[in-house]
């Protein structure tokens, strides 16, 4: 997957997935609230031919209405899959409309670290590396002095931010 400093990333939109309103403390009364307040605040920053890194955990919708959230979001998606992508192939994945599919992190521009889950290793590095990543949830995405940058929806209010924030936030 070749990545553009100008992507937009985000991770754990859980679209279709009604317990985490309750779970996560998400700001919408029913699922359909929340489904819509996410694809309107991802097409509010992102354009059609827009890169966008998707960080796992992206919907628990069957086939039909994965399809039909990824046909109204903006950009050309591409996702490194989380705990919940899992139980469906990356083919499965790629017929709902993901350009690229990974299930694995990844490495890039050799000081980035981007996955689902927080790398435990970098923690303990000596090297000088950011672990982009989701799972977490928590509301922090923290870059000065610390080795990970949490890109879960809540941690975003709910809309992708540019790649390139937060390298220039690393890298400052």
């Amino acid at each position: 997957m070749r990545i553009q400093e100008d992507a937009w990333i985000i991770a754990d939109t859980h679209f279709n997935h009604y317990n985490m309103i309750e779970y996560r403390q998400r700001p919408f009364f029913t699922v359909g609230d929340m489904n819509d307040a996410l694809v309107y605040n991802w097409n509010s920053v992102v354009r059609k031919n827009d890169q966008v890194i998707f960080l796992g955990d992206f919907s628990l919708g069957n086939d039909d209405e994965t399809q039909k959230i990824t046909k109204w979001l903006n950009g050309r998606i591409s996702m490194i899959m989380g705990d919940h992508d899992q139980s469906r192939s990356i083919t499965w994945w790629k017929n709902c409309g993901f350009e690229t599919v990974i299930d694995h992190p990844v490495l890039y521009n050799h000081i980035y670290i981007l996955s689902h889950e927080p790398e435990n290793w970098v923690a303990n590095s000596n090297m000088s590396i950011l672990n982009i990543h989701g799972h977490t949830h928590k509301t922090y995405n923290k870059v000065q002095g610390h080795p990970y940058f949490n890109v879960s929806a809540e941690a975003t209010n709910y809309a992708p931010i540019q790649l390139g924030s937060i390298m220039d936030s690393f890298l400052s």
